[in-house]
């Protein structure tokens, strides 16, 4: 993409340019410093023929604003105290008893002991042994079967170490 002239820089500030051309050169403003001067010259000349702002309405604004967060601050207090004595509130003393710690702990317990007794623990760890042995005896069958490539490898091997040991063998008779 080629730079763009500082008459384009200005159609772009005034925001005359059309969406698809627009969304073509700020992408190509992220990339080129070039341009980002071109359009940062633009922006300042361009930023003289803007109107001063409005200090008055700018002040009352911004007034406004402030007393809107300070209001929520406030009802914010007031919803924390709320809170906070909600919490200092005296609680019944008796929850439901299925809610109580004890009683959770108490259940698991029993629960653990019961499957524990019936053998249901037992049951899985046969399996998992059961499991782990078919594993292994897949990988040792595996180990077992040499492919065609590690034979033919081997039987190379062979015979290179023969023709190795007859060559050296006729050395020592020379």
């Amino acid at each position: 993409m080629s730079h763009g002239s500082e008459a384009l820089w200005m159609r772009y500030v005034k925001g005359t340019l059309p969406e698809r051309e627009r969304a073509l050169w700020e992408e190509h403003l992220a990339v080129c410093d070039s341009c980002l001067e071109l359009y940062m010259r633009s922006v300042e000349i361009e930023a003289a023929y803007w109107p001063a702002p409005d200090m008055n309405a700018l002040r009352r604004a911004a007034m406004t604003a402030h007393e809107e967060y300070r209001s929520s601050l406030i009802i914010d207090k007031e919803e924390a105290s709320l809170q906070e004595a909600e919490a200092l509130r005296p609680r019944n003393r008796f929850r439901d008893w299925w809610q109580h710690p004890f009683f959770q702990y108490t259940a698991a317990c029993v629960l653990t002991i019961v499957l524990m007794s019936s053998g249901v623990f037992e049951a899985f760890v046969q399996t998992a042994d059961a499991l782990e042995q078919r594993v292994q005896q897949q990988g040792d069958a595996r180990q077992r079967d040499v492919s065609v490539s590690e034979q033919l490898v081997n039987r190379t091997r062979g015979l290179i170490e023969q023709i190795l040991y007859i060559d050296k063998g006729e050395r020592e008779l020379r």
